[in-house]
């Protein structure tokens, strides 16, 4: 197994990089991590971007890569200590449903739950009972 980083991996990480960079500089990171700051469109932005589907099949809505596409963007999530659930959901949990649900499920359903489209809408709904 080749595990030297490709032109396109490195691009890859770049980007993700260059996002964070752009969209939690240091003082809005501590604006959203002090002030519990919505993220439902950081999150969004990661659907958006396919970050959300990365590691699931292209035939399901993902962008079919693997698990060092995926560590270059945990490694990117990290350095920038992006809040939300990305790395668990996207890089971990939507391969194993993409594994698990390819024959149970098909069509905009499945991508729509593979690309979990509405988890920032159930987290900021959570989020409005404890405050309420």
């Amino acid at each position: 197994m080749d595990l030297r980083i490709t032109d396109d991996q490195a691009a890859l990480a770049a980007g993700v990089r260059a996002f964070f960079e752009a969209e939690l500089p240091p003082p809005r990171l501590r604006m959203r991590t002090e002030g519990g700051a919505d993220d439902s469109a950081l999150w969004q932005a990661y659907v958006a971007m396919g970050l959300s589907g990365l590691c699931a099949p292209e035939r399901l809505g993902g962008l079919g890569m693997g698990a060092l596409e995926a560590a270059l963007v945990a490694i990117e999530c990290g350095r920038a200590c992006a809040p939300g659930a990305l790395v668990d959901t996207g890089l971990t949990a939507a391969p194993l449903l993409a594994a698990r649900g390819e024959d149970a499920r098909g069509g905009e359903e499945h991508a729509q739950a593979l690309q979990f489209r509405d988890l920032a809408e159930k987290a900021d709904a959570r989020r409005a009972r404890r405050a309420g």
